[in-house]
């Protein structure tokens, strides 16, 4: 099948990040300058959009509504949790989307999310090639978790790592100086299922002003109650005060673990409340006022906080994503790898997405301290890398006036079947 004028579809999938929408900048400035690409199509909210054919064209956007969309966080367009079933068992949500491909000449797919959703790229390329209609199919890597096997980091893992770092270094301040006669435990739980990489990234908060945080508690690494409440004691000896931050996923290892019964769409269980069960656990055998925060959703839309380097390797991304369906590459994903440290360096290359699907990163020995619950300089270099530059975004009243849908048009089917 000849590629020359066909569309390429450009899809988000999964949770979101600060760095998700300055790739879109970047695939769809490339896509208006490829000669192989008419149209880059952006289905509303993902696979949802997919199957509903609900995209919008993307030919017509200018400079201006690109710069603001790469400062943008989250997703401008949408994205989704929806899992695909295997298509050698279940063919009909494929039959469904091969007939919106074929409807709006779709000729390739750039499929942007974490490990689950390069799972739906590998589906999506299996299938194509099982009923012989060849799609170009292309993983982007995505995910704050910074999980994903192969690739030196994930675009979207900087930013965070950014707002936890600077989090972690106020919510301290606060707790240091109230700490003779109010909270003197303060607990932020982050993200992170089965691997620690935001909880890790709070180390960077360190400075003259404060030794916090005191403890991290990472999934790698499960520590008894004993244990986490001798290190408490030790620091309140020391300075009076102690900053605890702790991945969703950390356990104890004297905690029964409860049912999967609440799992998500993709089998996960969904996770959360680890830092308030903490709190309960100090407070009612230290006997010292302790307070738990959990950043939740604040983590990862974090415009306000975005780190430079990120944005800059995402939107190349999105670019160099472009080339590679220009190029007539198949079944690859998107991989930054570190050339060095300080200021960063680094360069796109590609794998197979099979090598990344359904994969998980953890956080190497060498990032761990031996005692288990602190992170290593090692880790610190790697992750101050990833945090430099300010992002500005454009301000209306003071506040961030990020990109809104009213840039975008709804696809008419007559105008794309070629």
């Amino acid at each position: 099948m000849n590629h020359t004028n066909g569309n390429c579809l450009y899809a988000h999938s999964g949770g979101v990040s600060a760095a998700l929408n300055a790739t879109a900048a970047g695939a769809i400035k490339a896509a208006q300058r490829s000669e192989s690409i008419h149209d880059m199509l952006v289905p509303e909210y993902g696979l949802h959009g997919i199957l509903n054919g609900e995209f919008y064209s993307t030919k017509d956007l200018d400079q201006a509504a690109l710069d603001q969309m790469y400062c943008t966080p989250s997703s401008i367009f949408g994205t989704s949790r929806f899992k695909l079933p295997d298509p050698r068992v279940d063919q009909e949500p494929y039959i469904q989307i091969l007939e919106v491909f074929k409807t709006y000449n779709i000729r390739s797919l750039l499929y942007h999310g974490g490990g689950d959703s390069q799972d739906t790229t590998n589906k999506f390329s299996q299938f194509f090639k099982m009923v012989d209609y060849p799609i170009q199919c292309i993983g982007l890597p995505k995910t704050i978790d910074n999980d994903l096997m192969v690739t030196d980091h994930c675009p979207g893992y900087g930013s965070t790592a950014k707002y936890i770092a600077t989090s972690t270094l106020e919510a301290a301040l606060d707790t240091k100086a109230m700490s003779r006669s109010s909270t003197k435990v303060f607990i932020l739980e982050v993200m992170g299922r089965n691997a620690g990489w935001i909880a890790a990234a709070s180390a960077l908060a360190r400075c003259d002003a404060t030794s916090a945080p005191h403890l991290i508690l990472v999934p790698e690494r499960k520590k008894s109650a004993d244990n986490i409440l001798a290190g408490i004691s030790l620091q309140l000896d020391k300075e009076g005060y102690c900053v605890i931050v702790v991945s969703e996923g950390f356990q104890l290892t004297d905690t029964i673990s409860s049912d999967d019964s609440d799992t998500c769409s993709f089998g996960h269980k969904r996770l959360g409340g680890i830092g308030l069960e903490l709190a309960n656990l100090i407070q009612s055998s230290l006997k010292v006022k302790t307070r738990s925060a959990n950043a939740d959703y604040l983590q990862r839309a974090v415009g306000h906080c975005a780190s430079a380097i990120d944005l800059d390797i995402a939107y190349h991304i999105g670019q160099r994503a472009v080339q590679c369906i220009n190029d007539g590459l198949y079944d690859k994903m998107l991989i930054v790898k570190h050339l060095g440290y300080l200021p960063l360096k680094w360069k796109i290359e590609t794998c197979p997405i099979d090598w990344v699907a359904n994969h998980e990163k953890h956080l190497p020995d060498f990032f761990i301290s031996d005692n288990g619950h602190d992170i290593t300089p090692a880790f610190c270099e790697y992750a101050l890398s990833l945090v430099q530059g300010e992002v500005k975004p454009m301000r209306k009243n003071s506040i961030p006036a990020y990109f809104s849908k009213h840039h975008l048009q709804k696809v008419q089917i007559e105008e794309h079947q070629l």
